[in-house]
């Protein structure tokens, strides 16, 4: 039987053994390739996931999400490429792969890849509402089943460390974008937790213009919160002696897409118009 591996932000059995982590380079390539995945599932009208079944340093499977194309709610990335690598391979133990996804897998897929016996789980981006391990715990659970993967939630991981090298890149432009999910929470709460955020966005970018955004999908209350929001932080801010701080409130609504996204149209709409926000705002092409 293979050892439980318990991971919560890369330190492994295996580590602690001296067996080392797949390689960066790899780790890079498939996230990269996962990341092409979901920047085609968008032009198909789904949801931007990807993922990709490594098995021996080569792909076996990948896929994006196919919700709306098979009109089935459980055909996510994760799911149809784990399915596909059983095909191919005939049986349904994946316990000699690794399975790469741009976004943390949420608990269907997290318990399908217990299920298959998966060996490591590489994610990008954390879910913490849907992630089944930052939030549901399943990918983690010593308690569900004898079997569990590897997990990281980043490609670059040593000693989890952010594998940015800010110093390298220093763009004249860094937007902010309130979210959706962040929705109405104790207002005090919230807004001191943003400034906290921007603080060290600041120690990041010392000479960065920073603009702090409602998100282009508010509307109603929410709507109205995001601006008192933005608001008080504003103001928080530029009573510290912040003056290279703005923020912007999309003048429209853009949900014409899967559950309330913008649409492709709409992506293209509010890009223009923040597009036109920045050049005014940083004299460019004047």
């Amino acid at each position: 039987m293979r050892p439980n591996l318990l991971s919560a932000v890369g330190e492994t059995e295996n580590d602690a053994a001296g067996e080392g982590r797949t390689p960066q380079s790899l780790d890079e390539r498939m996230m990269r390739r996962c990341l092409s995945l979901a920047a085609e599932s968008l032009k198909v009208r789904e949801y931007p996931f990807g993922a990709v079944v490594v098995r021996n340093g080569e792909i076996l499977a990948e896929a994006t999400n196919r919700v709306a194309r098979d009109c089935d709610v459980t055909r996510h990335a994760e799911i149809v490429a784990m399915a596909e690598a059983q095909r191919k391979l005939g049986d349904t133990d994946l316990s000699n792969c690794t399975l790469y996804s741009n976004v943390e897998p949420c608990a269907l897929c997290s318990y399908a890849i217990r299920e298959a016996r998966v060996a490591k789980v590489v994610f990008a981006l954390r879910s913490p509402v849907m992630g089944g391990f930052s939030r549901w715990n399943i990918l983690n659970d010593r308690d569900l089943s004898t079997t569990m993967p590897q997990v990281f939630d980043k490609t670059d991981l040593r000693d989890n460390l952010i594998p940015w090298k800010f110093k390298n890149y220093q763009p004249d432009v860094v937007t902010v974008c309130l979210g959706q999910n962040d929705g109405i929470i104790d207002s005090t709460l919230f807004c001191s937790t943003y400034v906290t955020f921007l603080k060290r966005l600041r120690g990041y970018y010392p000479n960065s213009t920073i603009v702090c955004l409602t998100s282009p999908m508010a509307y109603g209350a929410l709507l109205v919160q995001q601006k008192k929001y933005l608001t008080g932080i504003l103001a928080a801010m530029h009573n510290t002696g912040e003056a290279n701080l703005y923020s912007y409130w999309f003048s429209n609504t853009y949900i014409g897409g899967c559950g309330n996204h913008p649409n492709l149209m709409e992506h293209q709409l509010l890009a223009d118009e923040l597009t036109s926000y920045l050049k005014k705002l940083k004299n460019w092409g004047q």
